[in-house]
């Protein structure tokens, strides 16, 4: 008996034709394909009516009212009537087939049989140009040869620690408002003194003796108005000290 196939394969060629399609099951299965239909799973006549071909029941090739065979034209009341059922043992054999890895183009060379094309795509270690989330959550879907890099030098979500204070975060958060506030994270003397891996939190302590840290001058409340550097101090007490007596 003749069997229609009706087969859609997700590995054809982008914009493969009706006629290659056809060549392509004959040379590996040597069926016959329907002309006007590769669009949907593999099916032939006979048995109990299982699945339909949704592709020719909406094309002028089938009446939509009569489930027409879109080649033989065979409907439901011919005899035989024109039914529909799985056919497992074809579905098993192109299974079987070897098939290239949809990344094909990206520098896949993989060969690998239909059935086990999905477990190739997205197993954890299946095909390294297949594009994956990253895990921890950024929203990029790159190639999986590149999460290691991605996650371990590129994401801003990635795992990070300040290694000054130890607190734990993302990279996001620790280079961005943690090291603004961190009390651990060396800072030059705003002064310039030369200082410059002072601790935030020791900073107050340090712009109490910095020699460049301007200061008034004792007298200040005596009626002395120079401010000056810390390390100019003493010597301005010393040029100035017949008029600071005066003030006394």
């Amino acid at each position: 008996m003749r069997r229609e196939i009706f087969i859609c394969h997700p590995n054809l060629p982008a914009g493969c034709s009706v006629q290659s399609a056809k060549d392509w099951l004959l040379n590996q299965l040597k069926l016959i394909v329907v002309e006007t239909c590769t669009a949907t799973i593999v099916s032939k006549h006979g048995g109990s009516a299982s699945d339909t071909c949704p592709t020719c029941r909406s094309t002028p090739q089938s009446d939509p009212k009569s489930d027409t065979c879109p080649t033989c034209r065979s409907t439901p009341q011919s005899d035989p009537k024109f039914e529909l059922f799985s056919d497992r043992n074809v579905r098993r054999q192109i299974n079987s087939l070897l098939t290239m890895c949809s990344n094909a183009s990206e520098g896949c060379h993989a060969k690998v049989e239909l059935s086990q094309l999905e477990q190739h795509l997205n197993s954890k270690n299946g095909c390294k140009f297949q594009n994956t989330d990253c895990s921890y959550g950024c929203g990029k879907r790159i190639p999986r040869l590149r999460i290691p890099n991605h996650q371990g030098n590129e994401c801003p979500l990635r795992p990070s620690a300040c290694k000054y204070c130890k607190i734990e975060s993302t990279h996001r958060d620790i280079s961005g408002d943690h090291a603004q506030v961190c009390l651990l994270l060396p800072l030059p003397c705003p002064n310039k003194c030369g200082k410059e891996a002072i601790p935030r939190r020791d900073l107050p302590a340090h712009q109490g003796v910095c020699p460049r840290e301007k200061v008034d001058c004792p007298f200040q409340q005596l009626g002395c108005k120079e401010k000056l550097l810390r390390k100019d101090l003493a010597r301005h007490e010393k040029q100035n000290m017949s008029d600071h007596l005066k003030l006394t």
